[in-house]
């Protein structure tokens, strides 16, 4: 399957405050690769089977059945299987609907890996709500979101020094990733890169393969791949547009980059468009 990293700010599309919730299953593959991202709705992972590892921000934590994961507010984070396969229930909670319930999770700072029979059991709850959708489902289902808010809240919040410590280094990767994300069509130097984020370049580059996983220049490729790949959807652009349009100013680098990443030379991939009658405009 054709598949690129991507690196984002993600916006969770909810139906409204009076049922802010977002409820899914999810099984991850060994070798799937999961995004890395942020969002500011809190997330609560309910991992049912299988092991993994859930990577926020500077730390890893390896999780196995019955862990429950909470992944706080704006904090950078993916999930890696170690096993054949990880299983869990994905739960994300509406910010607004949190501090509209007095809790208030952009401040808060809640530990990462918990193990509380209890609040596993609410998911079940929420769970058959959710598959029978009875009259009121959604007025039971976010009152257990809330009753798993009251849990949290009460007994897992983190002293504020715990946290404190590690926000300038996350907000740096952050600012990082914006300004890559903002100007991958042109000349990008590790020094413009510094320059912007006001950080040694040395602690920079440790520290962002620290949190993201990967290298700054592999960031940079995967953003500028993922782009040539919309471009080359499109049967008006040619490989070699692509290439310049995403900063790549030599095109048998773009060639052998794209084919790395994707699998596929690039004139194949677009070829496999032109074939199908695709495009996006």
């Amino acid at each position: 399957m054709f598949k690129i990293n991507s690196y984002k700010y993600e916006k969770h599309e909810l139906k409204n405050l009076s049922f802010p919730i977002i409820f899914h299953y999810d099984k991850l593959n060994q070798g799937h690769n999961f995004k890395v991202h942020w969002h500011e709705n809190i997330e609560i992972l309910f991992v049912l089977s299988g092991e993994g590892i859930v990577t926020i921000e500077e730390s890893e934590y390896r999780v196995k059945e019955k862990d429950i994961v909470v992944i706080n507010s704006n904090r950078i984070h993916h999930v890696s299987p170690t096993s054949d396969s990880l299983e869990y229930y994905c739960l994300i909670i509406d910010k607004g609907f949190c501090e509209l319930n007095g809790f208030n999770i952009s401040i808060s700072n809640i530990y990462e890996i918990i193990n509380n029979d209890k609040i596993f059991d609410i998911v079940f709850n929420i769970t058959k709500e959710i598959d029978n959708k009875d009259k009121y489902y959604e007025t039971v289902v976010s009152g257990e979101a809330q009753k798993i808010l009251a849990y949290l809240f009460r007994d897992y919040v983190k002293n504020i020094s715990e946290y404190n410590s590690a926000v300038s280094s996350i907000e740096m990767v952050k600012k990082a990733i914006e300004y890559i994300k903002s100007h991958y069509s042109e000349k990008i130097s590790l020094s413009d890169i510094v320059d912007h984020v006001g950080y040694n370049k040395y602690y920079f580059c440790r520290t962002f393969k620290k949190i993201t996983g990967i290298t700054v220049n592999a960031y940079i490729n995967n953003v500028r791949i993922k782009e040539a790949s919309n471009l080359l959807s499109n049967k008006g652009c040619s490989v070699s547009d692509a290439a310049i349009k995403c900063g790549f100013s030599d095109i048998s680098y773009f060639t052998k980059v794209f084919k790395k990443r994707t699998n596929m030379m690039p004139s194949r991939f677009k070829a496999s468009f032109v074939s199908k009658g695709i495009r996006d405009d």
